[in-house]
């Protein structure tokens, strides 16, 4: 897992998680492609959707470079 710091240097967006939301979504919004949602969920150290309830903050990041270089 990523530390705190590398998590820190990576740009995001909070997301504030609404019933019915799944990663795949965020994920085709925010970059185009919904096969990236792997990207949103790792960050947030959060394996599944399961993991998540209405009202939890997530973090979108910004620079796919970035946090690939975090993440990889």
């Amino acid at each position: 897992n990523p530390s705190e710091q590398d998590l820190n240097r990576v740009r995001s967006i909070n997301h504030t998680w609404k019933a019915g939301d799944k990663f795949w979504r965020l994920s085709a919004r925010s970059y185009g492609d919904p096969h990236l949602w792997w990207i949103i969920a790792r960050f947030n150290q959060k394996p599944t959707e399961g993991h998540l309830n209405p009202g939890d903050v997530i973090k979108i990041p910004i620079d796919l470079a970035v946090v690939l270089g975090v993440l990889v």
